[in-house]
């Protein structure tokens, strides 16, 4: 059995008869030209036509992204489609609407078996997302965990697992669209990077695979430039291997070929990804611009009453009181509205006291369901928020900001 990593959170796994593409974006903007894939191997599209099976661990747009697939169709035509089994209902539909047929969904528990692989899956209900175990008639065996974060609920595959591909790193923005400098910035992402770093190295000692690399958040953000600058001054720690696109291992021979990702190359990768899709990041601005001119002064008044709306009743259970000022702005930067709210519990104890900026632009897209998974989409890179102290997430905001990315679909 063989595994190659194709980019992002991407892989090819073979084996003498069959073989898989698991969430295969590669290209185009996701989440609406908020992020960009920096890099993928050559021939990727090869290896996507030559597959069996497309295997997509979740809904999330950097992971089924038909902005992608559509243009790309005859990549994707008549393949086995392997999904988990959701509570939510929703993928299957959106997988049919766009063209799939052969749709087999897998819950907790279960296998499936594609001629010499086995396929389980591990379902994280509460975020919507899963990792993927591949095993062979020869006990080789992969673990992807993709986007889960729920480390603990691997713990199952310890001991029974050669290659462990990890989630290197949280692809939203957070916390730098915090409104602080940007060596404030820095200082709190890389503050945030090891506090991961730490659960990896941890979850790595409990799975004991004999190979481990980091894959996905392999990404550069078409909104928020400064964002990719602020990623790209962090360094990568030496025990923590993050491939390179084009990596590949062969289980069977035990021969591993690639390359790891390197600080020195960060600036290079991302600069050479800008001029790659400059004309896909240029197209989307015009885009936003023309979406802006067409909203009336009624349409503003109303997705910004949806928009507190639907903010105030996700926000409801909330143990304490966030007391948000919260703007609406154009491209311009002018303010169209404003309004202060207090969420959650009345007469908590627990208050937390924060601002909010959402573009009028992104909000419109949203309501056009242009930008899919809904307000999760303004976590990647749309809004900036500023708190009382930079260096304090309290478990209230914590819990702010999850209710704030699961509010309803619009």
């Amino acid at each position: 059995m063989k595994v190659k990593f194709l980019g992002h959170a991407c892989l090819y796994i073979s084996d003498i008869d069959n073989s898989f593409v698991l969430d295969p974006y590669l290209e185009k903007s996701s989440w609406s030209g908020q992020l960009y894939v920096t890099e993928t191997a050559n021939n990727w599209q090869e290896y996507i036509k030559k597959s069996d099976v497309i295997v997509f661990s979740h809904a999330h747009d950097d992971h089924y992204n038909e902005g992608m697939i559509k243009p790309n169709w005859d990549l994707f035509e008549g393949k086995t489609i392997l999904i988990p089994k959701f509570k939510a209902r929703f993928f299957p539909q959106r997988l049919k609407d766009i063209g799939f047929a052969n749709i087999i969904e897998i819950d907790e528990g279960e296998t499936v078996a594609f001629g010499s692989i086995t396929v389980s899956v591990a379902i994280n209900d509460a975020d919507m997302d899963s990792s993927w175990f591949f095993e062979n008639s020869s006990g080789k065996s992969i673990l992807a965990q993709t986007d889960n974060l729920d480390l603990e609920s691997l713990n199952k595959f310890s001991g029974k697992v050669d290659v462990l591909w990890y989630m290197y790193g949280q692809t939203g923005i957070f916390p730098t669209f915090l409104d602080v400098s940007f060596e404030e910035k820095v200082r709190l992402l890389d503050a945030k990077r090891n506090s991961w770093y730490g659960k990896l190295r941890s979850f790595i000692s409990q799975i004991k695979p004999k190979y481990a690399y980091g894959y996905a958040s392999d990404m550069y953000y078409g909104h928020a430039f400064e964002a990719n600058l602020v990623e790209a001054s962090l360094d990568y720690p030496p025990d923590l291997l993050k491939a390179a696109p084009g990596f590949t291992i062969d289980l069977d021979s035990s021969d591993v070929d690639g390359e790891y990702l390197s600080k020195n190359k960060k600036l290079s990768r991302l600069y050479d990804a800008l001029a790659r899709d400059k004309s896909d990041i240029a197209a989307f601005q015009r885009t936003l611009v023309q979406e802006e001119i067409k909203l009336n002064e009624d349409e503003i008044s109303q997705l910004f009453s949806i928009f507190i709306d639907n903010l105030s009743k996700s926000c409801c259970s909330l143990e304490g009181v966030v007391n948000c000022q919260i703007e609406l702005i154009e491209l311009s930067g002018n303010v169209k509205h404003s309004t202060k709210l207090a969420l959650g519990k009345p007469h908590a104890n627990e208050t937390l006291n924060m601002s909010l900026t959402i573009p009028l632009v992104y909000l419109s897209l949203l309501s056009q369901s242009r930008i899919e998974m809904g307000a999760i989409a303004l976590w990647n890179g749309a809004i900036s928020f500023l708190r009382e102290d930079p260096d304090v997430m309290s478990g209230l905001e914590r819990g702010f900001w999850r209710s704030f990315r699961r509010m309803p679909y619009y």
